[in-house]
């Protein structure tokens, strides 16, 4: 099976962008996240993995404390990135790569699933991406008077893609028990 590509985030993603492509020339945009994206993520994931494995660790952390990591790191590139229209650039960025993994974990849990599962996991999923779609559009829409709304509505999709993307993670985990 293909993976639920999520076409309504490209919507979404189209709509602030276009705004910030229109607002900003200068700030040049990226399609995707970068190399350094990927490996600040992947390290902040072995880091948490680490600290969960250890035996005389007391407490757990989240990977949900990764979520960011990305998007904060490309805030301190350049200038322009420490303006509302690159942080907003930098949380696409983070996005792209979660959104990846998303599409991964949606892949790899229907392919170890069965159908009626498949169907249940199907119709959260849409479920979840309608939420995400309003959601996000609300906060883009009640800041609207400012530049703001677009780092407003930029880092509600990479949090609500982040932590979706964790969601499945664990899905996929219980596939494997």
């Amino acid at each position: 099976m293909k993976p639920y590509r999520n076409n309504n985030m490209s919507r979404l993603f189209a709509v602030f962008f276009l705004a910030l492509a229109l607002a900003t020339p200068a700030v040049a945009q990226q399609e995707s996240y970068q190399p350094q994206d990927a490996e600040l993520l992947q390290n902040c994931f072995e880091t948490v993995r680490n600290i969960n494995e250890d035996p005389e660790n007391q407490q757990t952390v989240s990977y949900r404390e990764c979520i960011g990591v990305a998007s904060s790191a490309c805030q301190n590139e350049t200038e322009l990135s420490q303006t509302t229209t690159g942080m907003a650039q930098c949380s696409y960025r983070e996005t792209m790569w979660w959104d990846e993994q998303l599409n991964n974990f949606y892949q790899s849990i229907s392919e170890t699933i069965g159908a009626e599962e498949f169907i249940e996991l199907k119709k959260s999923q849409r479920a979840w991406i309608t939420f995400r779609d309003a959601e996000c559009a609300f906060q883009y829409f009640y800041w609207r008077e400012g530049t703001i709304s677009r780092l407003f509505g930029s880092s509600c999709v990479l949090y609500k893609t982040a932590e979706r993307t964790l969601d499945l993670q664990e899905i996929f985990s219980w596939t494997q028990m």
